[in-house]
């Protein structure tokens, strides 16, 4: 039995989903410890290896295309999910795989990816999405749907926003924490539902009474000190380029 588990169960007790919510209580801002900030412009906009490495990862991600697929068969393919994380690839994979899924040709959902806005194609749209997530470990989808008509409630468009900008506020429930999300920029504050949003993550492990671990970490945290021991050496070398080597 798993953590929410035990607490649905009440086998802990109720005095610590009190301290949660005294702590998360409704439309509280849950701040993000990353400083995404920082890290985007003392590191891709200012290192040249961050840069380099992030864009390769994204230019070589943005040119698979999208494949769509129906789950036929369950048992099947919780048997091919095993074999495609396995650290070595079998040949049971790709059998598991014809068995469990069916490709699926033509869906809204496929020429949604491919024309996402007005502003960007599918490439551009892919890259966004994941240099925000290798940048800050966050990247977020605004899902915008006709509030009226035969698409009510179906998206219609996404846009990718800027992870570094984004907060989390809080709904006050402990078993579902995440009451929206709020854009701030330009000395304006935009509210998104949380059903507008998708949030993609990498995982947190630094779990808080704040709420710090509703945010992904960003991959660049753990490497701070050394792309600061590398602007500094580029700093200095151009330092001493201008000096004449004095």
């Amino acid at each position: 039995m798993g953590f929410l588990d035990n607490l649905r169960g009440k086998k802990l007790a109720p005095k610590i989903i009190a301290s949660i919510n005294k702590y998360l209580g409704t439309g509280t801002a849950i701040f993000n410890i990353n400083d995404t900030d920082d890290i985007i412009r003392k590191g891709y906009m200012y290192n040249p290896n961050v840069y380099a490495v992030i864009q390769l990862i994204v230019n070589a991600a943005s040119g698979v295309p999208f494949e769509l697929y129906e789950v036929k068969d369950k048992k099947a393919y919780s048997r091919y999910s095993r074999a495609k994380n396995s650290i070595i690839p079998t040949a049971k994979g790709e059998y598991y795989k014809s068995k469990a899924l069916e490709k699926i040709d033509n869906s809204e959902l496929l020429d949604l990816l491919a024309n996402p806005n007005p502003l960007q194609g599918e490439v551009e749209f892919t890259q966004n999405v994941l240099g925000y997530k290798l940048l800050t470990g966050n990247s977020y989808i605004n899902l915008v749907s006709p509030l009226n008509g035969v698409n009510k409630g179906i998206p219609q468009q996404m846009y990718v926003l800027p992870a570094h900008l984004m907060e989390i506020t809080s709904s006050g429930n402990a078993y579902s924490p995440i009451g929206g999300y709020e854009l701030s920029m330009f000395d304006k504050n935009l509210k998104f539902k949380p059903e507008e949003v998708i949030h993609m993550k990498y995982w947190n492990p630094n779990w808080d009474h704040s709420g710090s671990h509703l945010y992904g970490q960003s991959p660049l945290k753990a490497s701070q000190r050394v792309i600061q021991v590398d602007n500094d050496n580029y700093t200095a070398n151009a330092k001493l380029l201008q000096n004449m080597g004095a």
